[in-house]
C-alpha cells in the first residue's frame, strides 16, 4: 500500500471522531454561554417595578448584604430573615426618594457625586492605608471605587435623598397646630372611589368663604370628629395621628387646606384653623433656645418621617421575584398591618406568601433563615406538617435552640407529646446562658406532666445565675487588686522622689547642704539633719553674701528640719 493510500485511508477512518469532537465542543460553547447569560440574567433581573422603575436582583441582594452585615448574623435566624425584608424597604427607598426628588426639581451633576465617592475613598483610605506602599494605596482605592455603594448612579441616590431631607425640614417651623379634618373610608369603596370622593371633598372645602367645620359634620366618615366640624384639638409631633397627617400638618400654615393625604383607613383633608408658636417652660434663657431648637428639630423630622411614609402607601409597588412576592404579601397581614393573621384575608395572604417563598425554594437554595421563617408562616397557619419538615430541614445543616423550640411546638400542636419533649430538652442542652428559655422550657415542661424536667431547668437556671454572680464577684475583685496595685505603685513612688522642703536649695555652693547633711563653714565638717542659713542682718539690713569655707564666713545659725 502506497504512502498516499494509507493517507487518505487514515483521513477517513478519523473523519467520524474530528466532526464528533467539534460538534462537543461547540454543544460545550453554547452551553457555557447560555449558563452565563443566565446567571447574568439573573443577577440583573427586575425582583420588583416601583413607579415603574426596575429594581435588580442584584441591587437586592446587595441591601440584604448590607443589613445582615450591620445587624441580622448577631441575632437569632428570625432576625437574619429580617434582613431581607429590610433590604427590600430599603431599596424601595432610595428609589422613592430619588423619584420625588428629582419631582421637585432637585438635581445632582455627575462631578458631584464624582467628588463626594472620591472623597469618602480618601477618607477611608487615610483610616486604613497607614503601612501600605503606593502601589497597595492605588490598588485599595480601585478596589473601594468599584463597589456598588460607590457608583454614580448610587452617590446620584445618596445626594438626592439628602438634598430632599434638607428642602422638606427648611419648612419646619416651631409651632403648635389647631387641626380640623374630613376622613373619606375606602371600606365601602373601591381604592379609586375613595380617592375621587376625597377630591371632591377638598375641591368643595377650597372654595372661597367655605365652612370647613359645617362640610366636616355633614360629610366625614370618622364618627370621633364629625359631630365636633373635624376638630383634632392642638397638634405637636409625635402626636397619635398618622405620620403623614402630622407631615402634611406641620407643611401648611394658619387658614389653608390640605390636598387629600392617603391614611391607613382612606383618605383624610385637613384644615389649620389656629396655630400659636411654641413655648419654652425652661427658666434660663440659653435652656429657652436650646428647648426651642429641640421641637423645631422634632417638627422637621416629623415631616420628613411623614413624607416618607405618604411616598410609600402612594407608591406603585409590583413584586416580580417569588422572594419578593412573597414579602409583600406577608407585609400585609399581622401586628400593624391591615389584616390579622386569624381573619381569612389574612389567611389568604400568608398562603400566598408561603407559596412564593417555596417558588424561590425550587428556583434555588436558600439560606436556614429563610427556609426557617417560611416554617414560622406554615405555623402562623396552622399548617404543622409543613412546618415540622421546614423546621427538620433546618436542623439538618443548622443546630440552633430556636429552631428546636419552634418544632416542639410544632410537634405539640400535632400532639406528639413524646416528640415535642425530645426537642425541647435539645433545645435546653443549647440554652445554657438563656435563663429566659430555661424558665420557658419549665413551665412548657409542668404543662406536659414532666415536674422532673421543669426541676432540671431550674437548677439550670439557678446554676447560671449562680456562676454569672460569682464571676462577677471576680472581675470585681480583680479590678479593686488592680486598683490597690496602682494606688501602692503611686505610694511608692512619692515616697522614692519627696519634694524639696519649702526655702531649701540644693548645691553645696549655694546652701551648704549635701544630701540633707548641713556642711559647717570653715570646718569640712557635716552635721545630719541640720539645715544652715544665714542669721539676719541687724535692722534688716541686706544680708550679705556667704563666704567660701576655710576663708571665714558670715555667722550662721542652725535649725533643726
Amino acid at each position: 500500500m502506497s504512502l498516499v493510500r494509507l493517507k487518505h485511508k487514515m483521513r477517513r477512518a478519523i473523519r467520524p471522531f474530528m466532526i464528533l469532537f467539534a460538534v462537543i465542543f461547540f454543544v460545550s460553547c453554547f452551553t457555557l454561554y447560555g449558563s452565563y447569560t443566565y446567571s447574568r440574567t439573573q443577577q440583573t433581573a427586575p425582583v420588583a417595578r416601583v413607579n415603574g422603575v426596575d429594581i435588580s436582583d442584584m441591587e437586592f441582594k446587595r441591601a440584604v448584604d448590607r443589613i445582615e452585615s450591620m445587624f441580622g448574623r448577631q441575632g437569632g435566624l428570625e432576625t437574619q430573615w429580617m434582613a431581607y425584608k429590610y433590604g427590600f424597604d430599603s431599596v424601595v427607598d432610595e428609589y422613592l426618594r430619588q423619584q420625588a426628588a428629582e419631582k421637585m426639581g432637585l438635581a445632582v451633576q455627575r462631578h458631584e457625586a464624582e467628588d463626594a465617592r472620591d472623597a469618602d475613598i480618601d477618607a477611608q483610605l487615610k483610616q486604613i492605608g497607614e503601612g501600605l506602599t503606593g502601589t497597595q494605596l492605588e490598588e485599595e482605592r480601585s478596589r473601594l471605587a468599584s463597589m456598588p455603594e460607590n457608583s454614580v448612579e448610587a452617590r446620584t441616590r445618596q445626594l438626592l435623598s439628602q438634598r430632599l431631607d434638607e428642602k422638606l425640614k427648611a419648612n419646619a417651623r416651631p409651632v403648635e397646630l389647631r387641626l380640623s379634618q374630613i376622613v373619606i373610608k375606602k371600606e365601602k369603596r373601591t381604592p379609586e372611589q375613595a380617592k375621587t370622593k376625597a377630591q371632591e371633598v377638598y375641591e368643595k372645602a377650597t372654595v372661597s368663604r367655605a365652612d370647613f367645620a359645617a362640610l366636616a359634620r355633614a360629610l366625614s366618615e370618622d364618627t370621633a370628629t364629625k359631630n365636633k366640624g373635624g376638630d383634632l384639638d392642638w397638634v405637636k409631633p409625635g402626636s397619635a395621628l398618622d405620620p403623614e397627617l402630622v407631615a402634611s400638618a406641620f407643611q401648611l400654615k394658619k387658614g389653608q387646606v390640605s390636598q387629600p393625604i392617603p391614611v391607613t383607613d382612606g383618605w383624610a383633608i385637613l384644615k389649620v384653623t389656629d396655630e400659636r408658636p411654641y413655648v419654652s417652660t425652661k427658666k434660663d434663657p440659653k435652656q429657652q433656645k436650646e428647648d426651642v431648637d429641640s421641637y423645631k428639630a422634632q417638627v422637621a423630622q416629623s415631616i420628613s418621617t411623614g413624607f416618607y411614609a405618604a411616598l410609600k402607601r402612594q407608591a406603585k409597588i409590583e413584586p416580580l421575584s417569588p422572594v419578593v412576592k412573597g414579602i409583600v404579601a406577608e407585609e400585609e397581614v399581622g401586628p400593624g398591618a391591615t389584616l390579622p393573621d386569624v381573619s381569612p384575608q389574612g389567611k389568604t395572604k400568608l398562603r400566598e406568601a408561603a407559596n412564593a417563598f417555596e417558588e424561590a425554594r425550587k428556583k434555588e437554595s436558600q439560606p436556614p433563615s429563610f427556609v426557617f421563617h417560611l416554617g414560622q408562616i406554615y405555623s402562623r397557619l396552622g399548617e404543622y406538617d409543613k412546618a415540622i419538615a421546614a423546621y427538620r430541614d433546618v436542623l439538618a445543616r443548622v443546630s440552633s435552640t430556636e429552631v428546636h423550640m419552634a418544632l416542639g411546638k410544632a410537634l405539640e400542636k400535632k400532639g406528639d407529646k413524646a416528640g415535642a419533649i425530645g426537642e425541647y430538652q435539645e433545645a435546653s442542652k443549647n440554652a445554657y446562658d438563656q435563663p429566659m428559655i430555661h424558665g420557658q422550657l419549665a413551665q412548657t415542661f409542668k404543662s406536659l406532666g414532666r415536674p422532673d424536667l421543669a426541676a432540671q431547668e431550674d437548677a439550670k437556671n439557678q446554676k447560671y445565675l449562680k456562676e454569672t454572680r460569682e464571676e462577677q464577684s471576680r472581675r470585681q475583685a480583680a479590678q479593686k487588686r488592680m486598683l490597690d496595685a496602682q494606688k501602692q505603685a503611686a505610694g511608692a513612688a512619692k515616697k522614692k522622689s519627696p519634694p524639696t522642703p519649702a526655702g531649701a536649695t540644693t548645691g553645696a555652693a549655694t546652701s551648704g547642704t549635701t544630701n540633707g547633711a548641713a556642711t559647717i563653714p570653715g570646718t569640712g565638717s557635716t552635721k545630719p539633719g541640720i539645715t544652715l542659713t544665714p542669721a539676719p542682718a541687724p535692722g534688716g539690713a541686706k544680708q550679705p553674701a556667704p563666704a567660701t569655707p576655710g576663708k571665714g564666713s558670715a555667722p550662721v545659725s542652725a535649725s533643726p528640719k
